[in-house]
């Protein structure tokens, strides 16, 4: 069982990754930046270009379910993350 994962849920956070470079892929795109908690914090985004909010809503299920996973693997301490 992995340890509960930390989230970035205010807009404060987010904007914060404004300007930070990252990963893409035509489905999805990774930013990283560091933070001074010592733990990993994850964001999740999504467009109304993906769907209604159900379908919205189950994919950022999906993905904290994955970013969940990840945490335990490969993120580092201390790192923000946005999925988008």
């Amino acid at each position: 069982m992995t340890a509960a994962l930390s989230m970035l849920r205010t807009p404060r956070d987010f904007s914060a990754m404004d300007g930070v470079r990252g990963r893409g892929h035509p489905l999805l795109s990774v930013r990283a930046r560091r933070n001074d908690l010592g733990h990993p914090r994850f964001g999740i985004s999504t467009g109304k270009k993906v769907g209604n909010a159900v379908v919205r809503n189950r994919v950022k299920r999906r993905l904290r379910a994955a970013a969940d996973e990840i945490i335990a693997l490969r993120s580092k301490p201390g790192r923000d993350y946005v999925l988008r």
